[in-house]
């Protein structure tokens, strides 16, 4: 799936949002704002796992975006392919046990 960004638990202070993602699944945000949101007003939950692979370019993946918000990536498999890894205003946890994680970085041509 390509998109221009994700926010997983939008919804206000009682939302709460789990995206999986596993086996070969591909999950892009390259243009645009290029970013995922784990918990931007609630509790979001993302699982990467098998060989499934997640690019994320320019604002990369941001957990516990807003006061009171709390983000959980859980790396299990897979890849994740982004910019940055950062923590907003919430609170935020990176479980990274297994799987690979990779700068993004545009290539040109030579």
């Amino acid at each position: 799936m390509n998109a221009n960004g994700m926010t997983i638990a939008a919804g206000g202070a009682g939302a709460i949002g789990v995206y999986n993602i596993g086996g070969t699944a591909t999950y892009s945000a390259l243009s645009g704002s290029g970013r995922i949101y784990v918990g931007e007003n609630g509790m979001g939950i993302m699982n990467l796992t098998g060989t499934a692979s997640v690019n994320i370019a320019s604002n990369g993946v941001q957990m516990g975006q807003n006061a009171g918000s709390s983000g959980v990536l859980n790396l299990l498999g897979g890849t994740l392919t982004t910019s940055r890894v950062s923590k907003g205003a919430g609170t935020a946890v990176f479980n990274f046990n297994g799987g690979l994680l990779r700068a993004y970085a545009a290539s040109t041509a030579s």
